[in-house]
Formats: C-alpha cells, structure tokens, sequence
C-alpha cells in the first residue's frame, strides 16, 4: 500500500484493532480508527459492576494455531492463566461431558441407544454416499450425527444458539467447531464408562489474569499513538460517500479516506451508504448501487443478538460444578443457552476477599426481520 493512502478504520473491536496494529508492523503510519464506545474492545470489552464483579460483555476465551495473533496477544498481555476446558451439556436429566456425542454413555440407556442407533445408520449412509457434500448446517447435522443426536442435542441446542433455523445456515463454517463422530471410539467408551473429554481447539485456553478479556485490547488499544485514535459518542459514523470516499460523523466531522475498513454491523453500514448518496445527488449518479437498493439489503439481513445476564453470588459454586468452566442447556424448559462459571476463569473476575463466585447466563435472540423464535 502506498504511504500516502489515508486508511479510516471503523471500530475499535478485535478486529479493527489488529488492523492498525498491523499497519503500524508495516510503517503505514497513515491510519485513522474511531469509535463510538468511550473505551475500546468493542463486544470483547469488560466492565466491573458496582459490587466489585467483573464481566465480559461476551462469552470469550482466548485459544488459537496462529502464531501471530498469539504474539500480539503475548505483547498485549503478560500475565495469564491457562485453564483446561470443563464443560458440560445438562440433557434428559443428566449432565453429559462436552462433547456430547463422545460421552453418550452418560445418558439413559433409552436415549443412549437410539443415539448410538443413529450413528451408526448415519455411518453407513455415509459410506456409501455419491450426493455432494452437505449444503446446509441441518444436512450436515443429520448426515454426521444421525437422528438420535439430532434430536436430543444438535438441532435443539443450535437453534438456541443461533436463532436461526439449521435448515437456513450453510455447513462451510463448521471445521473444526464440532466435534466430528468415530463411532468406534464411542462404542468403546459405551463398553468402558469412559469420559471422552480432550477434544476440540480450547481444549486448553488463556484467560488475562487480571481485567477480563477487554483487558487485552485495551493493552492493544494503548499501542497505537494518540494521533491515530479517537474514542467517543461524537465519532459514530452515520453517512458514508463511497464516490467522493468521505465519512461524516455525529459530530457533523467530515473525514476523508482512501481505503475503508469497516467493522461495524453491515446493515448499519449499508443504511450510512444509502444516506450519503441520497444526500449527494452527483455522487449518486455515479453509484453502481442506489440508496433504495442498499436499503433494501439492510433490511433483508439476518442477525441474531445475545442476551447475557451476570449474577454474582456468595459462596463457592456447587460440589461438581466447582472446576466447571461452562454449561450447555439445549432443552426447551431452560430459556438460556450457555451458563459460565466466569470466576473459575480468574481469581480477579469477583470482589477480592469476599470467596463469591459469578456466573453469565446467555440467551440469544433473533431480531432481524423475521419470526424465527428459539
């Protein structure tokens, strides 16, 4: 990129910040980011309440393969605590080791055979197989796990999550974020009673030993001179001209660019396109996309929010749960998705001195246009 290109950086989140870390590696030093928050870190900031507990506005644990996103964590932070992942799904009664489709053994026997059922029926229609590879999450889920796991766990708990029916969502993300089945290796664990735990990418992660996760982007945040940063209410962006490459904040500011880079929410971001071309009828005339039209894609984009609740409690966390890390829920009763035990990710995470113990409660909730409820 040449050095004279001005970059503007929209959100001072993980992402917005990594890249100007980035451009600073690289001595682009013609860089600008914004945010509308009063502290950085976006989603992944934390707040510590008025009686001394400390919350993440997400569910977030660090793990990572990539060495440079852990060089900068390591730069940002010093002092961590590296915890090994305990957690556990609460279905038909019982509490079943994460993952759950590797530590079947653990559910009633109705329950566990017709998943162990399901499996195997799931194998063999795999084995002989020519259709191509699964196009939705819902696909995915039916061919990989079979019905009994469909049922009990998979579809259930997903559209808690999610909000969005599995049927809807495409299968290219999953990777390596689910567990995939040997049904050999369960069997095995069936016949020996054995727990089947390490699996999975955060099978052991970071947790900063002292301010939560905003902790670390705030380290990132201070990294970045002065000049090139600015925070607050005033520097929401809410025009952009994508012919003339000019943004206009709340504050009325007029701020050039040459390259974007955006992390805000799209809609949002297609909503402040469509009001600086309506509001430059020249620049509208040489957009390849008109105001309507961007509007109209606003609207048809499908987004889910997060509902977190924290609750502090006194005293230790229940006998069983007290190496918890977090909690699965996919059963219609429970309105809440996922429970963390946030005080067993640090000693700081709760008043000092006081022995409490906090915990998050997450319930997502579909709000774009549409009637999908989970």
């Amino acid at each position: 990129m040449s050095a004279d290109k001005r970059v503007v950086v929209i959100g001072a989140g993980p992402t917005g910040l990594g890249a100007a870390v980035r451009m600073m590696e690289l001595k682009h030093l013609n860089f600008h980011i914004y945010d509308a928050s009063a502290v950085p870190g976006g989603l992944s900031r934390s707040v510590r309440d008025e009686n001394g507990f400390l919350w993440d506005m997400g569910g977030h644990v660090i793990f990572s393969h990539y060495a440079y996103f852990d060089d900068v964590m390591n730069l940002a932070i010093s002092d961590w605590n590296t915890l090994q992942r305990e957690s556990w799904v609460r279905c038909c009664g019982v509490w079943v080791p994460y993952p759950f489709q590797s530590n079947i053994h653990r559910l009633p026997s109705e329950v566990r055979d017709a998943c162990l059922k399901g499996m195997e029926e799931a194998e063999a229609a795999r084995a002989v197989a020519t259709e191509e590879k699964p196009k939705t999450f819902a696909e995915y889920v039916s061919r990989q796990f079979g019905e009994g796991i469909a049922e009990v766990f998979m579809r259930p708990y997903n559209f808690k999550v999610w909000a969005v029916p599995l049927d809807v969502m495409s299968a290219e993300w999953v990777g390596e974020r689910v567990a995939s089945v040997n049904v050999q290796r369960i069997k095995e664990n069936i016949q020996l009673n054995r727990d089947d735990v390490g699996w999975g990418p955060n099978a052991t992660f970071r947790f900063p030993k002292a301010g939560g996760t905003g902790a670390i982007y705030e380290a990132v945040w201070k990294m970045i001179p002065e000049a090139h940063k600015t925070l607050g209410y005033q520097c929401r962006v809410v025009k952009v001209n994508p012919i003339t490459k000019t943004l206009t904040m709340a504050n009325g500011e007029a701020v050039s660019y040459d390259t974007l880079v955006s992390t805000m929410p799209l809609d949002d971001l297609l909503r402040a396109m469509a009001t600086g071309l309506e509001e430059d009828p020249e620049a509208a005339s040489a957009s390849v996309l008109k105001a309507p039209r961007l509007r109209e894609i606003a609207e048809k984009m499908v987004y889910s929010s997060t509902h977190i609740i924290g609750i502090g409690v006194k005293g230790c966390p229940p006998s069983g749960m007290q190496t918890a890390c977090w909690l699965y829920f996919p059963g219609d009763g429970i309105p809440f998705y996922r429970a963390t035990i946030f005080s067993r990710y640090a000693d700081s995470n709760v008043p000092e001195g006081t022995g409490a113990s906090c915990w998050r409660l997450a319930r997502m909730r579909n709000t774009s246009p549409s009637t999908w409820t989970p």
